[in-house]
């Protein structure tokens, strides 16, 4: 496995999941 395709198979797993801690967290600064 290349460097450029594990880096972007770990943006794949990562970046939804932190996505959705910030949302989450500025929904509960907003509400």
């Amino acid at each position: 496995m290349k460097q450029k395709e594990k880096f972007t198979c770990y943006l794949d797993v990562v970046l939804p999941i932190v996505l959705e801690k910030i949302c989450r967290s500025l929904l509960a600064i907003f509400i």
